[in-house]
């Protein structure tokens, strides 16, 4: 894993911990170039020497409320640059939104992918009513939807592990439960107007000791991809709708607050009760707020 390194330019180490008009936001360099607050390459210089030969390079941009967009320069030239402490976990990416306008293809392809596999719950909706009593109905159309959506979580699985510097040629569930260790997957979602079904918490239970058969919907995974015939019955219903709560919980973790991802996804009985794409250390700063942001159709409790 690339070593993370964080700095802040202050009139005095006083005005660090105030963090107000007179020390700059926090800065994070990795590999010999800035990852935050935006990114640069130091082109083999250290941040102090960078700085001094572009003083005016680190800007902030921002959209006022008229609508017109301004600039505000907040590295003063007289100030001193220290070298901060990482907090624990923050050695960690969650989000690649540095890179996002470079790599928008990608998000639109996980969200289209996300959108094919709602509309295919949506249609099941028509034929399986969502009650408790039908959690247990299984199909070939259920196999699909899990196999699917299982896939597609394990894309993400590999992209935050990769994003992280952590490299293998197989991966398994042993590398992703890794993941838990500073990233929060305890999303709990609810069927809309549907008061008698069961709880949706598809990471609730997942254990470093047992990180496949302790999520159940990937357990029926693992099974159904290996002997369709024998595993059948264990396509259920509630493991379709977890496998894709599952992947939402992905798709909110890396892209929420990034491209208004809320008001993307396609899918008319789910809500998101908790969630949160901060880390369990606190070093990511996007929160998923469920005060201020309401949802198109998934409204957040």
């Amino acid at each position: 894993m690339s070593e993370i390194r964080k700095f802040i330019f202050a009139k005095s180490r006083d005005d660090i911990s105030l963090m107000g008009k007179n020390c700059s936001p926090i800065i994070k360099i990795s590999d010999n170039k800035i990852i935050q607050p935006v990114e640069i390459e130091l082109m083999g210089l250290s941040l102090e020497e960078w700085f001094k030969k572009n003083p005016n390079e680190l800007t902030y941009f921002y959209h006022s409320f008229e609508g017109k967009s301004s600039e505000k320069t907040y590295f003063n030239p007289k100030w001193t640059l220290y070298e901060l402490l990482l907090d624990k976990g923050e050695e960690f990416y969650i989000s690649e939104n540095s890179t996002i306008e470079k790599n928008k293809f990608q998000f639109f392809n996980d969200l289209r992918q996300s959108n094919l596999l709602l509309k295919k719950l949506n249609t099941i909706f028509n034929y399986i009513e969502p009650d408790s009593n039908n959690i247990n109905v299984f199909s070939l159309e259920l196999r699909n939807i899990i196999l699917l959506c299982s896939m597609e979580v394990e894309i993400h699985w590999r992209r935050l592990l990769l994003i992280n510097g952590y490299q293998k040629k197989r991966y398994s569930t042993k590398d992703y439960v890794k993941l838990q260790e500073f990233i929060d997957f305890n999303f709990e979602f609810e069927l809309t107007n549907f008061s008698n079904f069961p709880e949706i918490t598809p990471f609730k239970n997942w254990d470093f000791e047992n990180p496949t058969q302790s999520l159940s919907w990937f357990d029926a995974y693992n099974k159904i991809k290996h002997n369709r015939s024998k595993y059948l019955q264990t396509a259920t219903f509630m493991e379709a709708i977890n496998s894709i709560c599952a992947l939402l919980t992905l798709m909110y973790i890396r892209y929420n607050n990034d491209l208004m991802l809320h008001k993307k996804l396609e899918f008319d009985y789910l809500k998101i009760k908790k969630g949160t794409r901060i880390s369990k250390h606190g070093f990511y700063g996007g929160s998923f707020s469920p005060e201020i942001k309401y949802l198109k159709y998934f409204n957040i409790k």
